[in-house]
């Protein structure tokens, strides 16, 4: 499962989380700070699983939701192409 940004996107990090910007398609998605995290850690080498924890603990929220919302995070950002196929 990939999980690199696709060559043609930039990622800025903000006060608030994280800003991609698509600039093949002029297309740009604001990542909140719990975004931010699951793409840290799997930009790092990290797995789903461990992004799952870290979001887990991090929020204290339960792995079962984070789990259905990283899923969620990781289909979306595949499908508008902004992660390498």
């Amino acid at each position: 499962m990939s999980t690199a940004f696709a060559k043609h996107v930039t990622f800025t990090r903000t006060e608030y989380g994280g800003v991609v910007l698509d600039r093949k398609k002029g297309r740009y998605w604001q990542l909140n700070p719990t975004a931010v995290l699951v793409t840290d850690t799997l930009g790092e080498g990290g797995s789903v699983a461990d992004a799952v924890r870290r979001v887990s603990r991090e929020f204290a929220v339960n792995e079962q939701r984070v789990q259905h919302d990283v899923t969620e995070l990781l289909d979306r950002l595949r499908a508008s192409g902004v992660l390498r196929a």
